[in-house]
C-alpha cells in the first residue's frame, strides 16, 4: 500500500514543489487549495512522475467546514492519512495602527485556525491507523517579524506552537509533528506583498529548498526533530 499525504496549498510554490517530490515516491496525494487551472496541471504533473492516486479538492482554508470535508475526501479516497502538510497561508502587509479587524480575521483563520481544524480532524484518523506525521509551514517571522506583519508573525507562531502540543500528546500514538519556519521563499505569496527592491531575488531560496526538508519529515528522516521547529535560510 502506498503512504498518502494530504497537502494544502497545494497549486504553487512550496506546496506544489513538495506535491512533485513525492509523487515521485509513489505517494497517493490528496492536493489542496482553491482550485482552478494551477492545481489541475499540479494534479497532472504528479501523475505524469508517478504517483499512486491523485485526489484534487477545492477547499477554502478558512471556512472550519470546508477543512474538515477536506479531511473527510482523502479519507474516502484513500481510506487513511499518514502525511498532514499543512502549507496553505496568507501574508499581507498591514502595518500596527492601520490593521482592519476583517484582516487579522483572515489573517488567523487561514495560517492557524485552518490548520487547528484539520489536525484536530485527521487526528482521530491518525490514532486509529496506528500513526501518522503533520508538517506545518510557518515562517521566520514568527521570531523575526518583517515590519507589517503582526498579524501573519502572531498567526504563525501559533503553528510552532501546535508541533510541540501534537509531539508531547502524540507520542503515545506514533504521531509526529515538525513545524518548518523559512525565510523568505521565491513564491508567488512573497511577490503579493514584497517586489524585488524590497527583498532582492539573490536574498531568497528556491521553494524547491523547503519542499526537500518537508519530505524528509513526511518520510521519517527527521523524526528526531518531532516537536521542534526547523528554522530555513539560504544557504
Amino acid at each position: 500500500m502506498s503512504p498518502t499525504a494530504l497537502i494544502t496549498g497545494a497549486s504553487s510554490g512550496i506546496g506544489r514543489e513538495t506535491a512533485l517530490r513525492l509523487a515521485q515516491l509513489h505517494f497517493s496525494l490528496a492536493l489542496v487549495a482553491r482550485g482552478g487551472e494551477r492545481l489541475e496541471r499540479v494534479g497532472e504533473e504528479c501523475a505524469a512522475l508517478g504517483a499512486a492516486d491523485v485526489l484534487l479538492r477545492s477547499t477554502d482554508m478558512a471556512v472550519p467546514g470546508d477543512v474538515e470535508a477536506m479531511v473527510d475526501a482523502a479519507v474516502e479516497a484513500f481510506g487513511r492519512v499518514d502525511v498532514l502538510i499543512n502549507n496553505a497561508g496568507m501574508a499581507e502587509l498591514q502595518p500596527i495602527g492601520s490593521m482592519n479587524f476583517d484582516h487579522l480575521e483572515a489573517s488567523f483563520a487561514v495560517n492557524a485556525i485552518g490548520p487547528a481544524v484539520a489536525i484536530n480532524r485527521v487526528w482521530p484518523i491518525m490514532v486509529r491507523q496506528g500513526g501518522g506525521r503533520i508538517i506545518n509551514v510557518s515562517s521566520i517571522a514568527s521570531k523575526d517579524p518583517f515590519p507589517g506583519f503582526f498579524a501573519y508573525a502572531a498567526a504563525k507562531s501559533a503553528v510552532n506552537s501546535f508541533a510541540r502540543s501534537i509531539a508531547i500528546e502524540g507520542k503515545a500514538h506514533n504521531i509526529r509533528a515538525f513545524t518548518i519556519a523559512p525565510g523568505a521563499v521565491e513564491t508567488p505569496m512573497l511577490r503579493a506583498a514584497f517586489n524585488e527592491d524590497a527583498i532582492p531575488r539573490e536574498a531568497t531560496m528556491p521553494p524547491g529548498e523547503v519542499a526537500a526538508v518537508i519530505v524528509q519529515c513526511a518520510r521519517g528522516q527527521r523524526d528526531g526533530a518531532s516537536g521542534e521547529v526547523i528554522w530555513l535560510t539560504r544557504s
